[in-house]
């Protein structure tokens, strides 16, 4: 399935370079016929991973426990990449959300897209992301785990990318913060979705976006995204049986498992979310919550690497080295 329905990755010197185009809803068929002829035929087939998504959903409450939830609200924050995406235009909102929140009622876990994380690279981005972490920020790996966090969510909070309409597909409450631009296709239904959702503006607004969001379905733009839900697999199946010229098996297609459960949150010695005082007296100890120290304010991160030191050993033979003559 392409990544987009642009002809600059469909075609190969005007010509299809593929015999078949399997898409995830009729709007990218209608899109794929105004915009690019030359690349039928095309067929709607639905989307396997949101039907992998729906199939994950028996297992929520092990994957909530696997992040350590409990009874809080798990607020996940999902980013595409590129200079229109939450952490290019919002990159301290998850250190000013991990600030505001209550930590014994909401928890606040990160998507990135994978290109963030190749493109950045391990090194920056836990840099960028130390003082949420040590806040208790969830960070989900480049692979599987943000479904599970998906299917985990109480709501999410998204730009323009696909997490959002997974996250839809699963009627989970969406707060968009998309500021608008060029990479969202107008009408399509992320567009949808995005005009649906209330628009988080700052930090601070999230309860109100989150008791607005609650009172959407945002399940009604996900439905025109992700047609033949649940038949995605099997569709697709005979339409490649039919390519190669054969005849499909009678036997029906064996359903992907869950989605890989996420590892237990990052754990830091100086996460307490609360600072006691005590006089030392008989007066009453006073407790207040922490202020997790501020995030980057650019994306992407550019620290610079730390010096490599010489080694101690270097250093003791040099310190012992025998004079010369």
């Amino acid at each position: 399935m392409p990544s987009g329905l642009d002809p600059v990755h469909l075609l190969a010197d005007g010509e299809p370079w593929a015999d078949l185009h399997a898409l995830a809803h009729e709007e990218q068929a209608l899109r794929l016929a105004r915009y690019c002829p030359e690349a039928r035929p095309a067929v709607v087939v639905g989307d396997p991973t949101a039907d992998r998504l729906l199939r994950s959903l028996p297992c929520r409450e092990e994957y909530r426990a696997a992040v350590g939830t409990g009874p809080r609200q798990l607020v996940v924050l999902s980013s595409a990449w590129g200079p229109e995406s939450l952490v290019a235009r919002r990159p301290g909102l998850a250190a000013e959300l991990l600030a505001l929140l209550p930590h014994d009622a909401f928890q606040v876990a990160l998507v990135l897209h994978p290109n963030a994380h190749s493109r950045t690279g391990g090194f920056d981005l836990a840099r960028w992301m130390a003082p949420a972490l040590r806040a208790g920020l969830v960070p989900a790996r480049p692979h599987e785990e943000w479904a599970a966090l998906l299917v985990a969510a109480d709501a999410v909070v998204t730009d323009h990318g696909s997490t959002g309409l997974y996250a839809a597909a699963l009627g989970r409450p969406v707060v968009g913060v998309y500021d608008g631009g060029h990479e969202l296709v107008p009408h399509s239904p992320m567009a949808r979705l995005l005009a649906e959702t209330p628009h988080l503006a700052a930090a601070r607004d999230l309860p109100t976006a989150l008791a607005a969001a609650r009172a959407t379905d945002p399940r009604g733009p996900a439905a025109h995204a992700f047609a033949h839900q649940g038949e995605a697999l099997t569709l697709l199946r005979g339409h490649l049986y039919r390519l190669l010229g054969l005849r499909p098996p009678a036997t029906p297609v064996v359903d992907a498992p869950p989605s890989r459960r996420p590892p237990p949150p990052h754990v830091s010695r100086t996460s307490s979310p609360y600072a006691p005082r005590s006089p030392g007296t008989a007066s009453p100890c006073t407790v207040s919550r922490r202020t997790p120290p501020s995030a980057s304010t650019t994306w992407p991160p550019n620290t610079p690497r730390p010096a490599r030191a010489r080694s101690r050993a270097r250093r003791c033979c040099g310190a012992t080295r025998a004079p010369g003559p």
